[in-house]
């Protein structure tokens, strides 16, 4: 019996974003398994030719739950379909466009598609502090998980599923929030394997020892990843090694709209003052040919990030793991959850520049030892790829939902 088609609805290629790429990736995998249609956003140049991908609807527009919903309802009449729709806070607009999705969720529910819901993100309210310090942290803290608790307890009574990809967000949805768990499933984020070219019949051609010392970031450049700490870091080590390259691989986030541009420029304005000017470079966006081969080049990768209040996958973490070099994260959530310190990466606390530099330096000192790591995260990476990913959500989700079985309330996928 042909299983029902799925109708995914999410940001697409060629944005550049990680619930984009994700989504591709994903959707790649499915596609083999069963018919998958995508209902994307309209984005300028977005002209995928693709028969099975439709852009439908605009980000910022208040009427995009009724250009999906109208969209789902016309591509599959018999509501014969699986929707499996995409959430992030910001990913169909700015701030007020959030309260609309519940709205998407009501509309294709009330249409009769089954629903499976996947967070990107799950927030974390004991790291909230207010803005304004009249009121009390207790107070505001209260008054947020409130109002994101009612939102994730009505998105899960309107789906059949929902979908995280940690076990610290099922147990943020669990335990705070109150959701069911017997309809939260664990789908680990695929991470990328094969290197595009760069691997020979001897092995992964190994760092030439000729060339600068050269520490990378990865993902987007914007103010929750930490790149203020990294120039401080930077500036700690600058004297050891004179040589030293710290290269920041990827384009300003589309989230800061028009301060992207002045976000950009204080980076700059603090190498300068810390001393690093000349030793910090900026490439934008990478296609990803370049982007393996910038990365593969490195000395140590870096992920620095300091957002604290969410928790989920990395997007960033899936597109490096692959190319065996050594790892420095922050220890957060989206990175603890994945990484062993230690065994495939260091983590150090978050915003702790003469942290970073000092795991930096063990780098650069003990290169064995975190080429070692780097292979061990290579060895995890080939274990997570995005068919594992596809095939879960296709053998367990999908069909949980369509079976309408019960299962087990504790679902380790």
């Amino acid at each position: 019996m042909e299983r029902p088609p799925v109708l995914i609805i999410s940001t697409y290629p060629p944005e550049h974003c990680g619930v984009g790429r994700d989504a591709y990736e994903f959707v790649q995998a499915l596609r083999v398994k069963r018919p998958t249609t995508v209902l994307a956003n309209i984005a300028r140049g977005n002209r995928l030719q693709d028969p099975t991908v439709q852009m439908v609807w605009y980000k910022n527009d208040f009427l995009y739950p009724i250009r999906i919903a109208n969209a789902a309802r016309k591509i599959f009449p018999r509501r014969n379909a699986v929707a499996h729709v995409f959430h992030h806070f910001f990913l169909y607009g700015k701030g007020a466009t959030i309260p609309l999705f519940p709205v998407l969720i009501l509309l294709l529910k009330v249409q009769g598609f089954p629903l499976a819901v996947q967070f990107q993100s799950v927030i974390e309210v004991s790291k909230f502090k207010p803005n304004d310090y009249s009121i009390p942290t207790r107070v505001y803290r209260f008054l947020i998980g409130m109002t994101l608790g009612n939102f994730y307890r009505f998105i899960s009574r309107l789906s059949s599923a929902i979908i995280v990809c940690t076990r610290s967000m099922r147990d943020l949805l669990v335990d705070f929030y109150r959701i069911d768990p017997g309809k939260v499933w664990i789908i680990p984020v695929g991470w990328k394997s094969g290197v595009n070219g760069l691997e020979r019949a001897g092995g992964i051609e190994p760092k030439d020892p000729a060339k600068p010392r050269t520490i990378l970031f990865h993902g987007f450049i914007d103010p929750t990843k930490g790149l203020e700490v990294l120039i401080e870091a930077g500036s700690l080590l600058v004297h050891e090694y004179p040589d030293l390259q710290i290269i920041l691989a990827g384009e300003v986030s589309p989230h800061l709209g028009t301060s992207g541009a002045s976000y950009l420029a204080s980076l700059k304005d603090r190498a300068r003052d810390a001393g690093i000017e000349g030793h910090l470079i900026f490439t934008g966006y990478l296609d990803n040919e370049q982007l393996d081969k910038t990365l593969f080049a490195s000395d140590v990768i870096v992920l620095p990030y300091t957002m604290v209040l969410s928790h989920g996958g990395s997007a960033s973490l899936g597109r490096i793991a692959h190319l065996g070099r050594p790892v420095v994260a922050s220890r957060i959530s989206r990175f603890a959850d994945e990484l062993t310190h230690g065994e495939n990466a260091l983590l150090t606390a978050p915003g702790d520049p003469i942290e970073l530099s000092s795991a930096i330096r063990w780098v650069f000192e003990h290169p064995k030892e975190a080429n070692e790591m780097g292979e061990n995260l290579k060895t995890l990476a080939q274990k997570r790829t995005w068919d594992i990913s596809a095939r879960v959500a296709d053998e367990q989700v999908y069909q949980s939902i369509t079976a309408k079985s019960p299962r087990s309330m504790n679902n380790d996928q």
